[in-house]
């Protein structure tokens, strides 16, 4: 009998089951395809809030031996261009933008150094009840051999598509379908020191530095104009980025494309995330459009925070279910008002006459463009800057 089985050993999975096992409880990690690492819809940026994470566990020198940091963030809005460097979190400012192919293995070699027993090539495809609680899960060997699994908690930490998410039923809410499609590259030879982000009606482009002196460049077309191309994807990036930055673009015909380019979008939504004998976090809980590049850092959040509370919960010192009850709460008291702001963002609506006034104002006030900046980075609640009175106070309406 396991204390906990985790399903998924990415960065929610790996984290939540590495934390775990910290504590000392008998984790199993399950993965049907964790080699799979570089095609998942993923912009790869880890935010201040998410790099305080690596560094509270232990982490963060290994991301920083292999991946350039950075701090600077330059926003091209159109009306204004607002440069400059969030707020700190923890003391720290900087960013990274590390390839997956990186970042989830010092995650997986972490979990497993921790006492994780992790099994790849392991796909579950469906739970164990037991008194209508959830009590295991049922796995599928490489060979096709079926194994039934017991646990006295299950974590589905597998994806928007989560298989744990589909077999308890988890209900949605905040639903919204996807908003725009990106497609995304990795250039070798050309360099950066900051993320770049230009956004036109509906058109979006960003690029930062990743490791192996490469940079990652994506473009961003809102729905209504991806449906409106002819499907080339190479030509239709190239064209976008050549009107969105003609300097970049430049840059880029001297430099190689590691690799094909990539196309993803997704829907938006909440999950319910916790029942009797099972929870999710990450993307299986709550998945948003990558333009805020906050699925990672929000993924260690929940790990960090879930996995206290079902170590309490384990060792008897708090009944779990009333744990995960406040911790479903305080989640969405964290995630709905980024959620709307994501929606709202991956429009790439043309701004309106008091949104190019708002930038304006921040454009001019260095104390203002660190707050906004932090709407991106994660350290500033929307709620908060949002707030009428904050408003008036920047703009002095």
């Amino acid at each position: 009998m396991y204390d906990v089985i985790v399903v998924g050993a990415r960065c929610a999975g790996a984290a939540t089951a590495m934390l775990l096992a910290r504590c000392g409880h008998r984790v199993l990690m399950l993965d049907k395809d964790a080699r799979d690492v570089e095609m998942k819809h993923s912009t790869h940026y880890v935010q201040a809030p998410g790099v305080a994470k690596l560094r509270k566990w232990g982490l963060l020198p290994a991301l920083e031996a292999a991946c350039p940091d950075f701090n600077i963030y330059d926003l091209d809005l159109g009306p204004v261009r607002i440069t400059g460097t969030p707020p700190t979190v923890d003391g720290d400012s900087r960013a990274f933008c590390p390839r997956r192919l990186l970042l989830d293995p010092i995650l997986l070699a972490a979990a497993e150094h921790a006492g994780v027993e992790y099994r790849a090539s392991a796909a579950v495809v469906d739970v164990v009840w037991r008194d209508d609680r959830v009590a295991g899960v049922v796995a599928l060997a490489p060979s096709g051999a079926r194994e039934t699994i017991p646990a006295r908690i299950v974590i589905g930490a597998d994806g928007p598509g989560s298989t744990i998410a589909k077999r308890v039923e988890a209900a949605h809410y905040h639903e919204a379908p996807a908003q725009q499609v990106t497609a995304w590259g990795y250039w070798a030879g050309i360099s950066s020191d900051r993320l770049t982000f230009t956004s036109r009606p509906g058109l979006g482009l960003y690029a930062g530095p990743t490791q192996r002196d490469c940079a990652l460049v994506g473009i961003n077309w809102a729905m209504p104009i991806y449906k409106s191309l002819n499907g080339e994807t190479a030509r239709n990036y190239h064209a976008t980025l050549a009107a969105l930055d003609p300097a970049l673009a430049e840059r880029l015909r001297t430099a190689e494309l590691t690799e094909p380019l990539r196309l993803g979008s997704t829907r938006n939504f909440l999950r319910v995330p916790h029942g009797p004998g099972w929870l999710l976090v990450g993307d299986a809980g709550h998945k948003k459009d990558p333009c805020t590049a906050q699925g990672i850092s929000d993924a260690f959040i929940d790990a960090d925070e879930c996995s206290a509370v079902i170590d309490q919960g384990l060792r008897g010192e708090q009944d779990i279910e009333e744990g995960l009850r406040g911790w479903h709460a305080a989640r969405d008291a964290r995630l709905v008002p980024m959620h709307h702001m994501t929606i709202q963002m991956a429009s790439f609506a043309a701004p309106s006459e008091q949104e190019a006034m708002l930038y304006g104002a921040i454009a001019t006030d260095p104390v203002a463009t660190t707050e906004f900046l932090g709407l991106l980075s994660g350290a500033t609640r929307p709620e908060a800057f949002f707030a009428p009175a904050n408003l008036a106070r920047l703009t002095g309406t």
